[in-house]
């Protein structure tokens, strides 16, 4: 998990620095796709320093990359891009579920009762 929060912080800063070649009309998608690399790198810094804390948190992750890919299935023809985020976020779906079970990734769940409001 470290090493992918790693990667996708390096991933992050170097969609800040291409923002100076994007064209106006990518300029949003570009940016919403930036910042969630952002979001995603302490997503997984957390799961490597915390992982059986926060319940819901690998599922989350783990939802968001399966719709990623599927998403990417479906469009495998449609765009250029299609086939490297496919590819990227398949081996995502693989690695997080691999760590998920090695780190048990369920058992947040168990103590859950302390989360709620009531």
């Amino acid at each position: 998990m470290a090493v992918m929060a790693v990667t996708t912080l390096l991933v992050f800063a170097n969609g800040l620095l291409q923002w100076g070649d994007t064209p106006p009309d990518r300029l949003i998608v570009e940016g919403w796709r930036t910042f969630g690399f952002g979001v995603f790198a302490g997503l997984w810094a957390i799961l490597a320093r915390w992982p059986r804390r926060i319940p819901g948190l690998w599922e989350l992750l783990l939802f968001h990359k399966l719709a990623v890919t599927t998403l990417g299935f479906l469009a495998w023809d449609a765009t250029a891009e299609a086939q490297e985020v496919t590819a990227v976020d398949l081996a995502l779906v693989v690695l997080t579920s691999v760590a998920y079970v090695l780190c048990r990734g369920w058992q947040p769940w168990r103590g859950s009762e302390r989360w709620r409001s009531d």
